[in-house]
């Protein structure tokens, strides 16, 4: 047999034997690819969480209406009744506290009504000023004073000599109100006070 063709023969077995590791080679990768697809639905179908409501439990089948009357007279398992019985009016205002915008409305509606303690003497402390959109400036000498409940009034001389109910009051949210509004007679403006450092004479 001459050269050329032990060459020859030798060069097909060789693409006989790489086409033989090639086939297998894409087996193996076919059969790695198919396990690894299977484990990765594994692993999916894990990480889904059971419906709402059922919390991972088999679902089960409806009993008839005897069985479930029966189960319902149950002595061991009683039924649950919810009562709601409304609180005594008494115990519901005790309770209730207003505040924030409860507190502004109550406060509008319902001026201080409850006296205050009156000075001995009346010393004017701050000015009240209401400055009207549309007019003349008012100014009110006062003598601050606290009240019952966490209320203040500014007490007029006039007020304090009469024994009256001061017009102006300060909430526990800090805003003054003249008779129960934010200015007097519910005019536009802006009111201010300040403090009153000097003498008046009385």
């Amino acid at each position: 047999m001459s050269l050329p063709a032990i060459a020859f023969a030798s060069l097909v077995v060789l693409i006989i034997l790489l086409h033989l590791l090639q086939r297998r080679a894409i087996r193996e990768l076919s059969r790695s690819l198919e396990r690894q697809a299977r484990i990765i639905e594994t692993l999916a179908a894990r990480a889904v969480p059971p419906a709402s409501g059922t919390s991972g439990r088999i679902a089960r089948a409806p009993q008839s209406g005897t069985a479930a009357l029966e189960r319902r007279r149950d002595p061991q398992q009683p039924a649950i009744v919810e009562r709601k019985t409304p609180a005594p009016m008494a115990a519901m205002q005790e309770r209730h506290t207003p505040t924030g915008s409860a507190r502004l409305v109550d406060d509008v509606k319902r001026p201080p009504t409850t006296r205050h303690a009156r000075p001995g003497e009346w010393n004017p402390t701050h000015r009240i000023t209401f400055a009207p959109d549309n007019g003349k400036p008012q100014t009110w000498l006062v003598a601050i004073v606290p009240a019952p409940y966490g209320y203040r009034v500014a007490v007029t001389h006039a007020e304090w000599a009469a024994d009256v109910t001061p017009a102006w009051h300060c909430g526990e949210d800090g805003a003054w109100r003249c008779h129960g509004q934010r200015t007097p007679d519910g005019a536009r403006g802006k009111v201010s006070i300040d403090e009153f450092t000097g003498s008046h004479p009385v």
